[in-house]
This record gives C-alpha cells, structure tokens and sequence, in this order.
C-alpha cells in the first residue's frame, strides 16, 4: 500500500498561493464596496475590505502603489481595483494586493446613509433650535449600553472620580446584531417613564462599521428626537459618524468623553465656589469704602456734634453685618465640602470590579452563550446560565416578569 504524501501547514498554504498566482498571473480587476479603511503611519500601507451584498476579501495596498492614487478612499465608496491575488501564508489567508483604485461612486450602504441624513435634515431632526440644553450640574444620569461592556466601565470609573455625588441609572440594552435597534428604543422609552434624570447617555465602544450600523436606525433617530431628557450620543472612537450623532442633543466621540463632557470636576467646582466667595467679600468691602466716602463730608458739617460718635454706631452695624454674611458663607462652604468628602470617601469604596460581589449576576442563554440583556429575549422553559462571582448556576425559566431598572 502506498504511502499517502503529508504536508505541513507551512507547505500547504505555500502550494495553494501558487495555484492563486497561476490562477491570475496578469491580474485581476474587482468591483466592490470600501470597509474598514485604515490607513497605516508611518508605513502608509493602506489596508481594507472589499465586499458586496454576499461576500468580502481583505486588500493591502502597499506605500509605493498608494502614490499614484488621485483621490483618499474611504468606507463606502464602491470603487473598482486592480489587484494581484495571493495567499498571506502566515495566516492561511487570501487577498488581494491592490495596484489600483477607480472610485465608481457610493456604496449601497453609505447610499443609504446619506438619503436618511439628508431626509431627517430636511424635516429638522438635527436644527440646533431643537437640542435640548445638557444640564451643567446634573444629579442623575442615565446610561443605555451593554452591561458587559467597556464602555459602562469607563463612564461609571470617570463619573465617579469627577463628580461622586452622580447617581448613575443603567439600563441594559444589545447594541449590536439582530433586535439591537427594539433594544435601544425600548431602553429609551423605560428612562424616559422613568422620568427622574437629567440627562442620558446612549452609546458603546468602537466597532466595525456593521457593528455600529444600528445607531444609523430611523426608528432610533426619531426615538432619540422624541426624547423628553437630553440624550449624549457616545457611539465607537471620534472619527465615527453616525445617524445618532446627529440627532443627539450633544455628540460626545467615545463614551468616556461623554463622561467628561457631562459631569463637572469636583476640583473645578469647588475652586468656582471660592472664587464666588472672594468675589462676594470684595463686592461688600467696596460697598463699604463707597459708602464710608459719602459720608466724609458730613463729618465738616457736624463738627460740634461729635460726628465719628454719630457714625460710630453705624459703622458697627456694618461690621456685624459684613462678620454675619462672611460666617453664613464659610459655613455654607464648609458644609458642601462635607457632603462631597463624605461622598467621595463613601463612593471611592465602589469599584466596577466588585459590581459581581454586589450581588448582581449576568445571565446568558445555555445553548447558544448569548448574553441575555432584555427579557424580550427569554421563552417559558428555556435554560440559561446564571453567573456569579463564584461560579455559574443552570436554570429553566419558569415565569417573566417586567423588566427591572438598575440604580447604581
């Protein structure tokens, strides 16, 4: 019996990127739609997706073939490229080294993007007479982004070291994949009967262009409009743009500057009140040297009624006045510095790591692993995972109930 021949990986992918550069020893030209275009510093590669409504491969284009390009591409553009086909042997995957890049127009997807932008535009969604004002010193805040997130770490982590006193109110919601946008209108709606914040949150981290598509949703656009709390979208890094942005109240680039963009720094407030006090204490003794001027000529008058015994009493008067309003405000002062210390102390001791020994626990479906984040995802008798910080517990549903907004 003969032998059957063995490869190894290496040769293998090494066989199988000659059969593609046979394949196409000229070249090949293919049209398609723009994702995930980066380009590279310093090196100046350019490295992206090419896709239809099917299927997509990933390009390289190197530095030198990049200098005869006659315009920048970016996500969406549908463009048609030269390019030779081969194998990245490392990773076992094929691509397409582009030569060249002909611009056709837009894809289907920023095609789409664009009509709604400008139908929403159109009809006023995005006027500035129309955004609600963001609170300058909020005292709750509400936040619609996965509870398993990045994203709610870092908003919970910068709130509380900016401005302790926050109450924040999260509502789990998907953010991506299919019943993501239900999930975010549903959340909207939930905070808005909830009724008691100043503001709201919307977001989640950085993303494929698929990843963030949902928060390009017109269902989600007019909910957001509709909103009777000022909305913040926080949606991917800062050069991601979607429909959200533009219907929000306040664009914020990442979900952690949005927890900058809201919430004043304790430091910067209580050096605000003190600049208020010095500027109250100089305002008195001003009135009091403009006051103690108008009276001087009335001393020329009187002067054989004793006129400093006359003033004397005023000028008490004056003093205790001047001595009462400087207390009141020290101790105003010193009772807000109070509240935040012991605030600050209290909430310092909260740590996103320790959310798990709260008591709290997530719950994922048994079957497939995904998080279950709204009970419009379970069904009577399914059996899901339940975990702890501990260890995870089986277990079949049995009953659903409305579902519960968390304080944290």
């Amino acid at each position: 019996m003969q032998q059957e021949k063995e490869y190894t990986v290496s040769e293998l992918n090494n066989i199988v990127k000659l059969i593609l550069e046979n394949a196409f020893p000229y070249g090949v030209y293919v049209r398609g739609e723009i994702r995930d275009y980066k380009l590279h510093t310093p090196s100046g590669h350019r490295y992206f997706v090419l896709r239809d409504e099917h299927s997509q491969i990933r390009c390289v284009m190197w530095r030198y073939n990049g200098l005869h390009l006659s315009f920048e591409p970016r996500d969406g553009d549908h463009v048609r490229v030269y390019a030779d086909v081969s194998l990245f042997e490392r990773d076992g995957q094929y691509q397409l080294y582009v030569k060249e890049i002909e611009k056709l127009g837009l894809g289907s997807r920023a095609e789409e993007f664009e009509k709604l932008k400008k139908k929403l535009l159109k009809e006023g969604l995005f006027a500035p007479e129309h955004k609600k004002p963001i609170p300058a010193f909020p005292e709750r805040i509400g936040v619609i982004t996965s509870p398993a997130g990045a994203a709610i770490r870092d908003i919970i982590q910068i709130i509380r070291r900016r401005a302790p006193w926050v109450k924040i109110i999260l509502r789990p919601a998907l953010v991506q994949g299919t019943g993501a946008s239900e999930s975010l209108i549903e959340a909207l709606r939930d905070l808005n009967r909830y009724g008691e914040l100043d503001l709201i949150i919307l977001g989640r981290g950085g993303g494929s262009e698929e990843d963030l598509w949902v928060f390009n949703d017109e269902r989600l656009a007019r909910e957001i409009y509709n909103s009777k709390i000022p909305v913040v979208s926080a949606v991917g890094h800062e050069t991601d743009f979607t429909i959200a942005d533009f219907v929000a109240d306040l664009r914020a680039p990442t979900p952690s500057a949005a927890a900058e963009l809201t919430t004043p720094l304790k430091e910067d407030l209580a050096s605000r009140i003190d600049s208020l006090l010095r500027r109250g204490r100089g305002i008195m003794l001003s009135r009091i040297a403009l006051y103690s001027h108008r009276l001087k000529p009335l001393f020329s008058r009187l002067p054989l009624r004793r006129p400093y015994e006359l003033l004397a009493p005023l000028e008490v008067k004056v003093s205790e006045l001047f001595d009462r309003a400087r207390k009141s405000l020290d101790t105003k002062m010193k009772t807000l510095k109070s509240n935040l210390d012991v605030l600050h102390a209290h909430l310092e001791g909260l740590s996103p790591r320790k959310v798990l020994s709260l008591g709290y626990s997530i719950v994922v479906d048994k079957k497939t692993k995904n998080l279950i984040a709204s009970v419009n995802q379970l069904s009577a008798e399914q059996r899901v995972s339940i975990i702890f910080r501990d260890g995870e517990a089986d277990g079949v549903i049995k009953e659903i109930k409305e579902k519960p907004i968390w304080e944290l």
